[in-house]
């Protein structure tokens, strides 16, 4: 099990993380970042994955780049 912390500067709408190839299971599914203070993340693997691999293969998307994608 592995906390991740998760900050910006500004306002964020509907972060979703991935970890591509991986099968992770997080606490926050989408969560909103105010830009005041960080946002922590409980997340669980199957089977024994380094932190170095999830932070490798972790994908950050928002609303804006579903939108932007388009």
């Amino acid at each position: 099990e592995y906390t991740v912390t998760v900050s910006s500067e500004h306002f964020v709408k509907g972060v979703e993380i991935t970890f591509d190839g991986e099968d992770v299971q997080l606490d926050k599914n989408y969560f909103d970042i105010t830009g005041k203070a960080p946002v922590k993340i409980q997340l669980r693997t199957k089977r024994m994955t380094s932190i170095e691999r999830l932070q490798r293969v972790a994908r950050v998307r928002t609303l804006y780049d579903l939108g932007a994608a388009e």
